[in-house]
């Protein structure tokens, strides 16, 4: 019995192993195609054919092709925001590395320069497809959430929420206005720019963490 228990868990491992590479396979060749041909252009047979996986088993992995938009996107945002990093700042109270983190969100990436394509692309697709929308809509509410547990972290305090929740929001569309920015000159000087923004961002919060306003209630 042990031995055909264990080779029972050596066949379900090989299977675990051939899915997650056959899955990493197709959301490769999703990526590429997106970022180069858009999400019409690039259908789910033409995925499947790039990353060598048969229609049938593509669709058994992803019902849809929303379905790879989505762990793509999810995928990117979880890398990108690093959550346990911004938790152990807030935890530590260190908030040098929690502004660091803030700043993240005008930094450019050269190690991913398709990124900027891939992310227009899906803004783009939001406007006519509601799946896409919703999946646009879930990650601006976890990275909004993440900022403002940020936020809350330099300048806490119920007085503050409102400020907070609007520098939130003012960080993610500078966020987006640098990447459409980048995306229409690649040669935009994207150093200083966030430089200059960044020194926007932090006399906002300077403000706020030194003038909390006072509670039109009261």
């Amino acid at each position: 019995m042990p031995t055909t228990r264990k080779s029972a868990d050596k066949v379900m491992k090989k299977r675990d192993s051939r899915a997650e590479d056959r899955r990493a396979r197709i959301l490769s060749a999703a990526r590429q195609l997106f970022t180069q041909y858009g999400f019409h252009a690039s259908g789910v047979a033409r995925i499947a054919a790039d990353s060598g996986v048969k229609v049938g088993q593509l669709y058994r992995d992803f019902a849809c092709k929303e379905d790879i938009v989505a762990e793509l996107v999810r995928a990117d945002v979880v890398e990108f925001l690093d959550e346990p990093a911004l938790r152990a700042a807030v935890e530590a109270r260190d908030f040098a590395l929690v502004r660091a983190w803030i700043a993240r969100f005008l930094e450019e990436d050269p190690n991913d320069p398709g990124s900027y394509a891939l992310f227009a692309e899906m803004f783009a697709e939001a406007t006519r497809n509601d799946r896409v929308g919703d999946i646009l809509r879930e990650v601006d509410a976890l990275v909004r959430g993440n900022i403002l547990s940020a936020l809350d972290a330099l300048a806490p305090g119920e007085e503050r929420a409102a400020r907070r929740s609007e520098l939130a929001d003012f960080i993610l569309a500078v966020g987006h206005g640098v990447l459409f920015r980048r995306i229409s000159d690649p040669d935009v000087h994207h150093a200083e720019l966030s430089r200059y923004i960044g020194q926007l961002i932090d006399s906002e919060l300077a403000k706020i963490m030194q003038d909390p306003p006072v509670n039109p209630t009261r």
